[in-house]
């Protein structure tokens, strides 16, 4: 067992060692950093911006993934981009303007085809079976006249396409 006077003789000795006031040095510099990194961590840790959501998977049963297929189809009609609107049409549909030898502002519109339309609405009515949506859209013209339109809506190639109307 050591006694009081042997802590004191030791302190002493470390005293006088010219490295001693060196290490001690270190290993304060070497704990404030340790306390400086721990902080920076738990600052970044705290502060960092949430990763991304993952994508919803693509489904018919969504209302929100469905009502944005149809409302961009709409609004293509809307600004008169018929290419664009094609381009949101399913193969089968593709086939059937072939078959029909029309455009699908023709097809889509048939006896208001020379007309503008000036909006595209979305009405309450809707229906759904395993593979397609239905959803009726009202289509205002110039004239004030309306023409509700069934649009059926299937997933293709991974995205939402308009199949029939």
């Amino acid at each position: 067992m050591r006694t009081l006077f042997e802590d004191v003789t030791e302190t002493a000795n470390r005293d006088d060692d010219p490295k001693g006031g060196r290490v001690t040095l270190v290993l304060w510099l070497v704990a404030v950093l340790s306390l400086g990194g721990a902080y920076g961590a738990y600052y970044w840790v705290t502060h960092r911006k949430p990763p991304e959501p993952a994508p919803a998977a693509l489904s018919l049963d969504d209302v929100a993934q469905t009502n944005t297929a149809v409302n961009r189809f709409n609004g293509f009609i809307k600004a008169g981009d018929w290419e664009e609107a094609q381009k949101m049409i399913s193969r089968e549909g593709l086939e059937r303007l072939e078959e029909e030898k029309l455009s699908l502002r023709e097809s889509l519109l048939v006896e208001r085809k020379n007309d503008t339309v000036v909006e595209a609405l979305l009405t309450p009515a809707r229906s759904r079976t395993t593979s397609t949506v239905r959803l009726d859209c009202a289509y205002l013209f110039a004239d004030r006249s309306t023409k509700i339109i069934p649009l059926t809506l299937v997933i293709e190639d991974e995205r939402i396409v308009v199949n029939s109307w």
